[in-house]
């Protein structure tokens, strides 16, 4: 039941983009400001991937966090960013690329 925020890698870029556009300083959490269970992504990919493999459980890694989400006010406030593209749209761009 580990939660991990997820944040698709051209709105990364977007962040990016307006850091260096903008006189702001400083460190930015870029993330949705959403998390989801390890189990909700595999439920979401073997559905956008019409897969029946089951979902395998193992134990945590040594040092894992259990939870994470990021907090994007301040890239929100100091940079005008805000992520565009949910966590299904950005799993059906990768499979759309990956696959056609």
């Amino acid at each position: 039941m580990q939660t991990r925020d997820f944040v698709y890698v051209e709105d990364v870029a977007k962040a990016n983009l307006a850091a260096l556009e903008s006189k702001a300083r400083g460190a930015y959490n870029i993330g949705t400001g959403n998390s989801i269970t390890i189990n909700e992504l595999a439920r979401i990919i073997l559905e956008a991937t019409n897969s029946e493999s089951p979902i395998v459980h193992v134990e945590p890694r040594p040092g894992d966090i259990r939870h994470s989400q990021a907090d994007t006010t301040l890239a929100s406030e100091k940079l005008g960013w805000k992520p565009e593209t949910s966590l299904e749209q950005g799993i059906k761009k990768i499979l759309d690329y990956l696959f056609g």
